[in-house]
């Protein structure tokens, strides 16, 4: 890298010093996100079914372990309902995020060619003659 000044290089060490602090930070938030993660399965998985259906509850085991596998199988699609409303709410965010950004890029783009158009047809000799044009027949240009 070709430094210019001290001032520049410091502004560059204080932008990639910022940059890896920041990748830091989101990987420490993704661990910390994957482990919240596992430890609300375990939770659904081990610990929730025996607090919500306890063995000395019932008069057989066999009810016993069938209330807790019906209480994992509510659990469980309670956090995987949670999980697509979370994706849901995510996807509208960054498609109504991307939509504004399309639609302001298009305005922009509409007064760009407008105004590239407005320069062209100031800054242009005026054309005169005959010429063919894609094929059409010969036409006359004014």
């Amino acid at each position: 890298m070709i430094v210019v000044n001290d001032r520049l290089a410091a502004v560059v060490a204080y932008v990639d010093r910022e940059r890896r602090r920041g990748l830091a930070r989101r990987a420490l938030v993704g661990v910390a996100v994957f482990s919240a993660g596992i430890g609300v399965l375990v939770a659904a998985l081990v610990v929730l079914p025996g607090w919500l259906a306890p063995r000395d509850s019932f008069d057989h085991a066999a009810d016993a372990v069938r209330a807790q596998n019906d209480a994992r199988g509510v659990v469980l699609q309670g956090v995987g309902g949670l999980i697509v409303v979370l994706g849901a709410y995510g996807t509208w965010l960054w498609g109504s995020r991307i939509r504004f950004d399309g639609l302001a890029s298009t305005f922009v783009g509409v007064l760009d060619t407008g105004q590239a158009a407005r320069r062209y047809l100031l800054t242009r000799p005026p054309r005169t003659g005959w010429r063919r044009s894609r094929g059409f027949p010969i036409t006359r240009h004014h």
